[in-house]
């Protein structure tokens, strides 16, 4: 599993590894989903996801308020939180032997 930053870092490795084992990008921004689809990386091995803050999603404005101050008081709490929940659901899913990364700061606060 490459959990991605950005593609730069690890668009070279993947082309090495690719023969030899099965690497799903795991990627949170939109921008890096499109880049890895230019680059050639098969739809089926991006998983996109979300980290915005996940409870309040309705665009009215008090929603809006209410989402941004959420995000501002509990968001290194809520982001671990959910990041857990994506990992746990991946690893369920695809079972991977390792994680490679280039946000590590991120993934260092997964349990």
């Amino acid at each position: 599993m490459f959990f991605a930053d950005s593609a730069t870092m690890l668009l070279e490795l993947d082309r090495l590894l690719m023969k030899q084992v099965n690497v799903v990008w795991v990627v949170y921004y939109d921008s890096v989903y499109s880049e890895l689809i230019k680059n050639g990386i098969e739809k089926n091995r991006i998983e996109l996801v979300d980290l915005t803050f996940p409870f309040i999603k309705k665009p009215t404005i008090l929603k809006k308020i209410m989402n941004r101050m959420c995000y501002f008081f509990l968001k290194e709490r809520t982001l671990k939180h959910y990041l857990d929940h994506i990992v746990k659901k991946l690893n369920a899913k695809y079972f991977p032997k390792l994680w490679i990364t280039d946000s590590v700061r991120v993934l260092s606060e997964v349990d």
